[in-house]
Parts: C-alpha cells; sequence; structure tokens
C-alpha cells in the first residue's frame, strides 16, 4: 500500500497552517541545498536514528544493517548539516548533524545555505508536522520500501520565527530532551540487564536441566559447560523432518490482505514466540513452488540471512504461514524434539555461538540451509525437554512482564518527547528570556 497521494500544493498548504502566520514562510530548498561530497572511506561511520538523531553508528549496538566492504562511495557528513534516510523518514529518520563523518549513499545529505539555528532545524524537521509530511511525500509498495521524494521535499514551507527566538527555543528543548532521554536511557538498560538474565536462565537450563543433582560431564567442544551425562548432543539433521526456506520474488504478490508472510522481523534473540505484528501478507497463485513452506504448528524458524540467531516457534495464531525467503523453517520429529524445548535450545548460548558465526572462525553475514542441518543441539529426554520448556515459560513470564512495562514506559516518554517537540517548534510553547515555557 502506498502512502496517502498527496500533491505539493496541498503538502504545502497543510503545512503551513500548523505554524504562526505571523512567521515568515521560506520554501525547504532555498534553507537547504542537496550536496553529494565524495569521501575517502576512512571517516567515521555514521547513522541516523528516529529517537537519537546523527550518531555514530559504532556506538549503538541495536544497528545489524550491513556497511559496504567499500566505504569510498559513502557520502561525507559535515556538523550541521542535514541528513536524511529516505526510506525510513516517514518513521523520524532525519536530524541535523553535530559529527563529520560519513553515511551510507541511499540517505539525503543537505548543507545550510541561509542562516538558521542548527537546534532549532533539528527539532523542527523531526517533529509531527514533518513526519507526516515525509510519509505524504514518500513512495512505495510497502512501508519498509516508501522511498522519500525529493522533488518534492524540497518544496516543503518552513515557517521561520526570528534568530533568536529559534535558539531560545532549540536550547529549551535541547534541556528538556535531555531529561526525558536520561529515563528513556535507564529503561534502556534496565531492559538489557533482565535480558541478560533472560539469556541466562535459557542457557543455563537447556545445556545444564533444571535437575542440580544431575552429573554433568566434561565440557564439549561447542557448549559453554558439560551437559548432564544421560543427554545427547546431536546435530539437528538427525532430529527434524525438514528444512527448508521461501523462494524468490514473492514482492509481486504482496498484498493488504491474504496468507500471512513470515519475515526476519517476526523472529526475536530474546524469545521464541513470533512478534506478530506489522503483518505481511501475500496472495500466491497455486502453482507457486513456495506452497510447501506452509507453516505448521510446532515448526522452528530461523533467520539466515540478517539477525542471525533471532529464532521463532510456531504456535496457532502462525500456522498455515508462508516464510521469507530469509527465513529456515525446521520441522522437528515429536520422537526427538520437543519443539518449544528446541526453540529455547537454539536461544541457549551454545547454538547462538553457531548461528552468528563464531563457532565457524569468523562473523557470517549469512547461513545455509546445512548451516542450520549442522547445529548442534543438546538433547535430554523428551519427557526433560517438555519439563525445561515449561519451567521456561512460567519463569520467563514474570521477566517478560517487567520488560514490556519498561517498554511501554519509554514509549511513552518518546510520545511525550513528541510532543513537546512538535508544541514548541509550532509557536503552541513559546520561551520568554531565560523564564521557562509559556503556554
Amino acid at each position: 500500500m502506498t502512502p496517502a497521494s498527496t500533491g505539493s500544493a496541498d503538502l504545502s498548504r497543510i503545512l503551513s497552517r500548523q505554524f504562526p502566520q505571523e512567521w515568515p514562510a521560506v520554501p525547504f530548498w532555498s534553507i537547504y541545498r542537496r550536496v553529494k561530497r565524495p569521501s575517502t572511506g576512512t571517516e567515521e561511520l555514521l547513522s541516523v536514528y528516529r529517537d537519537h538523531g546523527v550518531v555514530r553508528k559504532m556506538d549503538r549496538e541495536d544497528n545489524f544493517n550491513q556497511a559496504s566492504e567499500d566505504l569510498s562511495l559513502y557520502q561525507l557528513v559535515h556538523s550541521g548539516d542535514l541528513v536524511i534516510n529516505k526510506m525510513k523518514a516517514w518513521q523520524g529518520s532525519a536530524a541535523v548533524s553535530s559529527l563529520d563523518g560519513i553515511v551510507s549513499p541511499a540517505y539525503f545529505v543537505f548543507e545550510r545555505v541561509l542562516s538558521s539555528d542548527s537546534l532549532f532545524m533539528h527539532y523542527l524537521l523531526r517533529s509531527s508536522p514533518f513526519i507526516a509530511a515525509y510519509r505524504a511525500a514518500s513512495k512505495g509498495i510497502r512501508p519498509n520500501q516508501w522511498d522519500l521524494d525529493p522533488n518534492v521535499l524540497r518544496t516543503f514551507p518552513l515557517r521561520l520565527p526570528p534568530l533568536d527566538l529559534q535558539r531560545k527555543i532549540g536550547g529549551f528543548l535541547d534541556r528538556e530532551t535531555k531529561e526525558i532521554d536520561a529515563f528513556i536511557r535507564d529503561q534502556e538498560e534496565l531492559i538489557g540487564l533482565l535480558q541478560e538474565r533472560r539469556d541466562t536462565m535459557i542457557s543455563d537450563a537447556v545445556t545444564n536441566g533444571i535437575d542440580a543433582t544431575a552429573h554433568q560431564i566434561a565440557q564439549w567442544d561447542q557448549l559453554v559447560d558439560g551437559v548432564p551425562s544421560h543427554w545427547t548432543v546431536q546435530p539437528l539433521r538427525h532430529g527434524v523432518e525438514l528444512v527448508t526456506s521461501g523462494s524468490r520474488g514473492w514482492a509481486d504478490y504482496y498484498s493488504d490482505d491474504g496468507d500471512v508472510f513470515l519475515r526476519i522481523g517476526n523472529l526475536s534473540r530474546q524469545s521464541p514466540h513470533l512478534r506478530l505484528t506489522d503483518i505481511q501478507h501475500v496472495r500466491l497463485p497455486r502453482q507457486t513452488e513456495g506452497v510447501r513452506t506452509r507453516t505448521r504448528v510446532g515448526d522452528v524458524l530461523f533467520s539466515i540471512t540478517a539477525y542471525l540467531g533471532s529464532v521463532g516457534l510456531v504456535t496457532g495464531s502462525a500456522a498455515g504461514a508462508f516464510v521469507s525467503q530469509h527465513v529456515a523453517l525446521v520441522r522437528p520429529r515429536p520422537a526427538v524434539f520437543d519443539p518449544a524445548y528446541l526453540a529455547f535450545a537454539c536461544l541457549g548460548h551454545a547454538v547462538q555461538n553457531q548461528l552468528t558465526g563464531s563457532a565457524y572462525g569468523g562473523t557470517k553475514i549469512q547461513l545455509s540451509l546445512d548451516d542450520i542441518r549442522a547445529l548442534q543441539v543438546p538433547r535430554p529426554p523428551l519427557s526433560e525437554q517438555r519439563a525445561i520448556a515449561k519451567f521456561l515459560a512460567a519463569r520467563l513470564e514474570a521477566l517478560d512482564l517487567v520488560i514490556d512495562d519498561a517498554r511501554q514506559a519509554m514509549a511513552l516518554s518518546r510520545e511525550r518527547r513528541l510532543a513537546l517537540v512538535s508544541a514548541a517548534v509550532t509557536g503552541k510553547v513559546y520561551l520568554s528570556g531565560h523564564e521557562g515555557a509559556q503556554q
């Protein structure tokens, strides 16, 4: 589905109405000029985030996008430049950079050509009115493929207050948002600690079992610890009926409804439960070869081209779905593996090390189906597998509730920050000297 079709003139009127009419209106192109500066490929690699603005890529652990091997094709960014991720602008991925470095050639980079306050422009161009405008000016088949139209962007009207008021608003927002961001960082740290505890709990249970009296055998070369003496460790291929993946070319069949289509984004590194949000649908012709990849309850899914280590367990809500070519579908033999246990086992450190490549002597960016078949998985007796899965489901439920609460608090804080920014840059909050916000 494409964004709502909005002409440049209509978009300009919509944007202009949200700002004080006494503020002079100037077109985007008169403030910013698009540039494509060549780089040497040795500069600091930068990314633009919806929540954080322009940051060094190395400072974020949640950016799994692979940089090109040839960074000489990347664009040079100077402090004060506006940087926009053209495919995620509709989510708010636009920011004025305070750093020098390089960004992907898929980004837009603009240099300022008319005097304005960098902080004010940073917040203005990340406010709700402009996020909505980016969305209206973007085109594509589905959200993850929307692309901002630069010809429409350059006509955006910018209603700017006097420079001294720009500075006051920019300074006010910088102070206020820092407090909100500090709270969000605290919640992120809490979530990180809880997820570490979660990961440790899973790894302990699927490697050592839940019987503290069980005798451990010597350390096995793929596992961080030994396994109980009555367990075995075996290649996954010996305990599954099927290992396959989706077919190429399914983008031609995306639709607003129809069969559920599971992608890498539906898998997780923390939980075997599928994230059935942002669901994509397909309508496949009957003769399509990929029909063999319809999921069944108990199938275990693996990411094989990105976000390696992500795992999902198919339950009733996802049964009958199709899987992307980037997802491996594994169907365990009921007599060998309990599906819930297998999904948990593949989230344990031992299998995760294999999935992410460290057990193979280096970081892999892609896995083959043979890599999945070769995974060495600890195998307790079936009754113990079921007990471990039940134990983990119960113990992790309380942790997940705390994690969900922290995520909800972060979401509310982000909403509050966006509302504050939008109110300030649209003139609904005025500043008077150093007295603070005046309604």
